[in-house]
């Protein structure tokens, strides 16, 4: 279950409206930062590259070894 937070005094940082709840009534700006970490970047990044799915492990030997094998499948 999410907490809830106290918005008070804050204002949108896109018009400067005193802001209420979790988005801007006037504007539709969202509270939250879409500005994320450097390290956030790199985990992401990290997980893209080294993500190797199982088809591809059966895919790659065939491709190299025998091209036309895969084309005629």
């Amino acid at each position: 279950m999410k907490s809830l937070v106290s918005h008070e005094g804050m204002r949108c940082a896109n018009c400067d409206t005193p802001l209420v709840g979790e988005f801007c009534h006037e504007c539709g700006q969202s509270v939250h930062s879409v500005l994320k970490p450097v390290y956030y970047m790199v985990e992401e990044t990290v997980e893209t590259v080294l993500h190797i799915d199982s088809r591809i492990l059966h895919t790659l030997p065939p491709l190299f070894l025998r091209p036309g094998f895969l084309t005629l499948e």
